[in-house]
């Protein structure tokens, strides 16, 4: 039986999105004292007398050591492109002596890819690992949730637009990333382990918007656009050249069969399997309507 650890204060950055905000939920309803961070409190208001709020900015360190003082465990998301709110956080963690930080990766960053966001995210894992703090760091694949992207079109057009030909993919829920990021944040025998989290099915896209398809009782047209026509009407619409190569870059890697990695972590260290894609889009059946 797993061990949970008593009254661990816990830091948590990115507590207003998709993994963060389940994970504050997660960590709240197991009686553990978190603290959420962020630059705007309005955004966390909802927590008032639940949870604390740190007001902070992972790139500006001077705002850090008041959100780490007194904290055992971090939640670590960078939101930047680069290692920047990295080495801001982890020094402030470790002037702080935070025990344990959990970070938010990729799977993109496994030794086997060799892309521009892949090279980011083990720059950023590199910095942890070598910290001298207990790390352990999460690899989740797509996440589910990506497909909210397409909320407009489908509302619109019943269309679906992608790049990613007939590459599959496991996307995972974010509730299932947050689950496995509150077990190792409360629980030991997590410290120095790299996770890959993937939901149970490998999916391309199309069979994806099959699935909201049936989910939603309506016919959904899904339309592959070659990689460099969509790289180019991004590029005409002002997108920065180097995220549009980074995305070209995913595109292409997923549609030669990069993407089509199936683990079973998330049952491995939660004690329960990951939820599905169509139980994503019953449960988020009203974003597409």
């Amino acid at each position: 039986m797993t061990t949970t650890t008593p009254q661990r204060r816990i830091l948590v950055t990115g507590a207003t999105g998709n993994v963060g905000a389940a994970l504050v939920g997660a960590l709240l309803t197991a009686g553990h004292p978190v603290r959420v961070l962020t630059r705007d409190p309005s955004r966390v208001a909802h927590l008032a007398g639940r949870a604390e709020t740190a007001v902070a900015d992972l790139d500006r360190p001077a705002t850090l050591a008041d959100a780490v003082r007194d904290v055992d465990a971090m939640y670590l998301l960078e939101a930047d492109h680069g290692v920047a709110q990295a080495v801001n956080a982890i020094e402030a963690a470790r002037a702080a002596g935070v025990r344990h930080v959990v970070q938010l990766s990729s799977i993109g960053a496994s030794l086997a890819s060799d892309t521009t966001m892949g090279r980011a995210f083990r720059a950023r894992e590199r910095l942890l690992r070598d910290s001298g703090l207990a790390w352990t760091i999460l690899r989740p694949g797509f996440f589910m949730s990506n497909a909210l992207q397409w909320a407009d079109s489908i509302r619109a057009d019943r269309r679906v637009e992608h790049s990613y030909g007939e590459g599959r993919a496991a996307p995972v829920d974010p509730r299932d990333i947050a689950a496995v990021a509150a077990t190792t944040l409360t629980t030991p025998g997590h410290e120095g382990k790299v996770y890959e989290l993937t939901g149970p099915q490998l999916l391309s896209t199309s069979d994806q918007v099959g699935i909201l398809s049936r989910v939603l009782g309506t016919a959904i047209e899904c339309v592959d656009r070659p990689v460099a026509e969509a790289a180019g009407a991004m590029r005409a619409a002002g997108v920065p050249a180097a995220r549009v190569d980074a995305l070209a870059e995913l595109w292409t890697g997923t549609r030669n069969g990069g993407a089509a990695v199936l683990t079973h972590t998330v049952e491995q260290v939660t004690g329960r399997p990951p939820r599905t894609f169509e139980r994503w889009c019953r449960d988020h059946a009203d974003a597409f309507r």
